[in-house]
């Protein structure tokens, strides 16, 4: 990583001056009504047959994105490829279409045996073991959640009576490379999960000023002394999923 202190200046591409070049501006208006986007991944496929439900249909000059309609108004609904780079660089886009409220939802690996998969979890703050937050703001600031997301978050899953587990979590880029001394450091440091994307989805928030937070459910168990991926569970993550899903269509329904 460059230490290159640039945090102040203006970036000379754009998404906009990109949308311009590559002659799409026009199209970007498809879209230019929506406010609230959720971001998840192809293997929530309970969570996404939630969505076509309500008549998602596929937005066909941009990749991985589709609009799904909760109570007359159209949702943004982002099916990213993993990894933060991919993921924060069509959250910078979703931004410059107009986007306000972003809410990441997915499976992750857990760090505590207590947290059992399909068990719901609320990260606090990321731990920021991946390159791009820190294109985005200071080694030495925290890279967190909008306070007003998280809050609503954790108010619904208190009234729907949804147990959940709050902490931090670890974002890395090499999901090959969690050794023994990542592990213990990412769990002294108090984090419970892990996963590759959160650290950067906040900073990019924290930088463009919006409002982005996550829910996950945990998934395979991570441990320094070996892997366990819980197969015989899987059933509980396709239930958490549709869980997940009721709970940001209530949050999304209270937010104008």
């Amino acid at each position: 990583m460059l230490k290159v202190n640039d945090y102040n200046e203006r970036e000379v591409l754009s998404p906009k001056e990109f949308f311009n070049a590559a002659g799409i501006s026009g199209l970007t208006k498809e879209v230019s009504h929506i406010r609230k986007y959720i971001l998840t991944f192809k293997y929530m496929k309970a969570f996404l047959s939630r969505c076509e439900f309500h008549n998602m249909r596929q937005i066909q000059w941009y990749n991985n994105l589709n609009l799904f309609n909760l109570n007359g108004e159209d949702i943004g609904l982002l099916v990213s490829p993993t990894g933060a780079p991919a993921i924060t660089t069509s959250l910078e886009e979703l931004i410059a279409f107009g986007g306000k409220y972003f809410i990441l939802v997915g499976g992750v690996g857990v760090l505590d045996e207590k947290i059992k998969r399909g068990d719901v979890i609320i990260p606090l703050s990321a731990i920021r073991d991946e390159g791009v937050s820190y294109h985005y703001i200071p080694e030495n600031i925290p890279s967190k959640p909008s306070n007003f997301l998280r809050n609503l978050i954790d108010e619904e899953c208190r009234s729907k009576n949804i147990p959940f587990f709050e902490g931090l979590t670890w974002t890395t880029d090499a999901p090959y490379r969690e050794t023994p001394s990542r592990i213990r450091y990412a769990k002294n440091k108090g984090a419970i999960s892990v996963e590759m994307e959160a650290s950067a989805c906040f900073a990019v928030a924290q930088f463009r000023k919006v409002e982005l937070a996550a829910i996950f459910y945990g998934g395979d168990l991570v441990r320094e002394a070996g892997w366990n991926f819980r197969k015989g569970d899987l059933e509980k993550s396709n239930k958490a999923q549709e869980v997940l899903f009721d709970v940001i269509r209530s949050i999304f329904s209270h937010l104008d």
